[in-house]
């Protein structure tokens, strides 16, 4: 029973798992097209610029060469989605996976340890319900060294066509009725020190199963503080690069009007804008890894 609901809980954090990283890919997806965007933008730009002779179609073209590559990228981020929803609908079976949504609230809420319980969790409970086993069957291995007391008894009569005719069937049954009764008691004196080896044998048993429960809500404690310090890490990187984003794109902005001026090529703008979305989609990971550490924390209420 126990390593079903083990194999149960182990397959709700797989669902988990690869639902959100699905859901990262599409979040992915969406700052890919919001990059090509701002890059055919500017390929309009240019346009105008090179047929005016403000830049040397050089300019235009490297960035054209950017947009062939980025597109690129976008293809490849839509075949991983494609991949993880068809992974994600092989685990739980389910040909709608892709209906599914975060619960946003989720990164609005705080996480209260105080509220876990270990001792629900089917790892705990089986590591208790083989102590008891342990326990049960060294009983059940020292019986055969405890005395036994017997009672037996015994009714019977008997028939037999070769008997003369003077004695019927009823008369035969009658004289041949025996009954039988008796009580016997068993004491073993000697058994070459066999039941001192299977009490050991039982202690050492009831030890091991003993250490493994604690182990085993040592393990629970244990991963649990580590997806504590792993949300308290994401709230500050979260802080962080809300900061980090505020300043790349500045950065951002101020290279787009240098690129327009010719101040900058197009490979310095690209860098730019490449450090500003990818700042974006950190904070997109954080959020999102902050959702499925929340989840997971879920699982051990």
């Amino acid at each position: 029973m126990y390593d079903n609901q083990i194999l149960e809980w182990n397959a709700k954090r797989d669902v988990i798992e690869s639902f959100y990283s699905y859901v990262l890919g599409l979040e992915a997806i969406e700052l890919k097209r919001q990059q090509l965007t701002d890059i055919n933008t500017q390929l309009s730009g240019l346009s105008e610029l090179v047929k005016e002779g403000q830049l040397p179609r050089t300019a235009y073209d490297e960035q054209l060469v950017q947009q062939l590559l980025e597109e690129g990228n976008f293809l490849q981020l839509r075949n991983d989605v494609s991949n993880n929803l068809l992974n994600l609908a092989t685990t739980i079976y389910w040909d709608k996976a892709d209906s599914l949504r975060i619960d946003t609230t989720l990164n609005k809420i705080g996480y209260n340890t105080n509220r876990l319980n270990f001792q629900r969790q089917p790892i705990f409970l089986k590591a208790i319900n083989d102590v008891s086993i342990s326990r049960y069957n060294g009983e059940l291995n020292l019986i055969r060294f405890k005395p036994t007391l017997a009672f037996n008894a015994n009714i019977g009569t008997a028939y037999s066509s070769a008997a003369p005719d003077e004695f019927t069937f009823f008369r035969q049954l009658n004289t041949n009725f025996s009954q039988y009764a008796g009580v016997s008691l068993s004491v073993p004196i000697y058994n070459k020190g066999q039941r001192k080896n299977v009490a050991t044998v039982n202690r050492l048993s009831n030890i091991i199963a003993e250490r493994n429960k604690d182990l085993a809500l040592f393990e629970l404690e244990q991963q649990t503080k580590r997806t504590v310090n792993d949300l308290q890490l994401a709230d500050n990187r979260i802080v962080q690069l809300n900061k980090q984003i505020k300043i790349s794109k500045m950065v951002y902005d101020a290279a787009s009007e240098k690129y327009k001026e010719g101040i900058i090529n197009t490979l310095e703008l690209s860098q730019r804008q490449t450090s500003f979305y990818q700042t974006i989609l950190s904070l997109k990971v954080e959020e999102i890894n902050r959702s499925l550490l929340l989840r997971i924390l879920e699982l051990y209420r």
